[in-house]
């Protein structure tokens, strides 16, 4: 588990999300820390959201591309509806953050899911 210190809204992470049941991701994927709050509150567990490199926005409030991060490999959605509060442990390595611009945008699209 990575220490608490390490962990700040916009990182990304690899995350292992296996074993998943049903439609749930089930490997090894990248995902955004939503929230390094959640974190403060229990350091066993930490907010994420997944990317995905299926660029195709369906949930056009709630995706959007990240593009050219030195992060990711490819270019990704990030998917801020499909939001997991997930065990530390499940926290693999850091790859990266994401850029002022799309921590804002994620942050926004996050924020107005609950209003």
């Amino acid at each position: 588990m990575p220490a608490q210190s390490i962990v700040n809204t916009g990182d990304i992470f690899l995350v292992k999300f296996h074993p998943g049941y049903g439609s749930e991701f089930q490997k090894y994927r990248p995902a955004v820390i939503v929230s390094e709050k959640i974190t403060s509150f229990d350091p066993r567990f930490t907010l994420i959201a997944p990317l995905t490199t299926n660029t195709n926005i369906v949930v056009k409030n709630f995706e959007f591309v990240i593009s050219k991060n030195p992060g990711l490999e490819k270019d990704s959605l990030l998917l801020c509806w499909y939001l997991w509060t997930i065990d530390a442990t499940r926290l693999i390595k850091k790859l990266g953050k994401l850029k002022t611009v799309d921590k804002v945008k994620m942050l926004r699209a996050v924020s107005s899911l609950f209003i």
